[in-house]
């Protein structure tokens, strides 16, 4: 399977399947993927930092294992989509070196789109 990282709001009109994986839109399996409002609330408040946070989501992956790579074996090409800014911390990042790291996956990096 070959990753990407892309915005939600330049995901329009791509060539490959995209993934909502946030907490406020994702559905279905994805929701799978999402970290919690109580995560993105205390990340956003400096309540909770990026090492908190990657360990907490981490955690959600590990939880949620098979199911997860059972979904995304399904693609051949995928992006992970976000409401996050490109280059900022971000947990699409952190689902696509996650899926490197577990099924092999190539995470290419974030769709530059003009």
């Amino acid at each position: 399977m070959i990753i990407h990282t892309v915005q939600l709001s330049r995901s329009r009109g791509l060539d490959v399947p995209v993934v909502d994986v946030t907490v406020k839109s994702a559905s279905g399996e994805a929701r799978f993927v999402a970290p919690t409002w109580d995560m993105v609330m205390g990340y956003k408040r400096g309540i909770i930092s990026e090492e908190e946070y990657t360990l907490l989501y981490e955690d959600i992956l590990e939880c949620n294992e098979r199911r997860i790579l059972d979904f995304f074996s399904t693609y051949d090409k995928v992006a992970l989509a976000c409401y996050c800014r490109p280059a900022a911390f971000c947990h699409r990042v952190l689902l696509a070196e996650w899926l490197v790291k577990k099924s092999g996956a190539s995470y290419i990096g974030e769709l530059s789109v003009c």
